[in-house]
């Protein structure tokens, strides 16, 4: 590549980092789904800015369903790629409950050089278990390494897990010193990200307030055998994309009826029953 050629791809990379570096701003402050963590995330990625040698790694707090997973994702994996926090804006999931236990050093190594360069996500600390000190070490290993200079890494953990594990591992206290608490969705947030999800998909049209408060208190009032209940906006997410949105395909409608809503209701208890849903990557703001 010629000094010519370099420059200009310079150039439009700087381009390209201040274009996504705007639209993440516009969609953290506009989109409703970002309620919920809009005021502890906006002053904080700002500070990253500022700051030129800060590993830029982060500790998710808060109960499944919050947004965790799509956060770091879709706001901060870019974000930190338009401030050249890291190197790429490739993000990559760690869960730790399906990790091969028997190779497991081996699966954890292969997965961070995976993620070198770009966001590096762990969900649901809490998960690790007995792989936990073989996780901590390999962590604190790849985060020493000048090779992982340009990679972020973010825990997801409820805040009980959270302060036994830091307790048990100084890189915790080191490294991931920002911490985001993801609270509860307020049924008011619930609505709107509801009438935000039809309206983005254009498939009827939207029901009155009234309509919706009634099918996220339906909804909320649901309890089946096992206990679980109605867990903010991955299930909210869930229930349109499996239960809602096909109730509508099926009748060729394009109004929400009450008998429309009762069935589609019905359809989400049951499968709550069966467990069959994935809470992970449901909510899309």
């Amino acid at each position: 590549m010629t000094l010519e050629e370099n420059i200009k791809s310079d150039v439009e990379m700087e381009v390209n980092r201040k274009d996504i570096l705007l639209n993440v701003t516009n969609k953290l402050q506009s989109q409703v789904g970002f309620n919920n963590i809009r005021s502890e995330i906006t002053p904080l990625l700002e500070n990253i800015k500022q700051q030129n040698n800060d590993p830029a790694s982060f500790v998710f707090l808060g109960q499944q369903g919050l947004g965790k997973t799509i956060v770091a994702r879709d706001l901060v994996t870019n974000y930190l790629f338009a401030i050249n926090k890291i190197s790429r804006p490739s993000f990559l999931k760690i869960e730790p409950n399906r990790l091969d236990k028997k190779v497991i050093a081996k699966e954890l190594s292969n997965k961070f050089d995976e993620g070198k360069g770009g966001l590096i996500f762990i969900d649901e600390v809490h998960n690790l278990k007995d792989i936990e000190i073989v996780f901590f070490y390999l962590l604190t290993e790849s985060m020493k390494s000048e090779e992982f200079k340009m990679t972020s890494f973010i825990i997801s953990a409820g805040g009980k897990s959270w302060v036994s594990v830091k307790e048990r591992y100084p890189i915790l206290k080191i490294n991931f010193q920002h911490q985001i608490y993801f609270r509860a969705y307020t049924d008011g947030e619930l609505l709107a990200i509801l009438k935000e999800i039809i309206l983005n998909d254009n498939l009827f049209r939207i029901p009155n307030d009234y309509e919706l408060s009634n099918i996220i208190s339906q909804l909320k009032a649901i309890t089946i055998k096992h206990g679980s209940r109605f867990k903010n906006a991955s299930d909210l997410m869930f229930y349109y994309q499996n239960c809602l949105k096909k109730t509508i395909e099926n009748s060729d409608m394009k109004d929400l009826n009450e008998n429309m809503r009762n069935q589609s209701i019905k359809t989400f208890e049951s499968l709550k029953e069966r467990r069959l849903i994935n809470r992970n990557d449901k909510f899309h703001p």
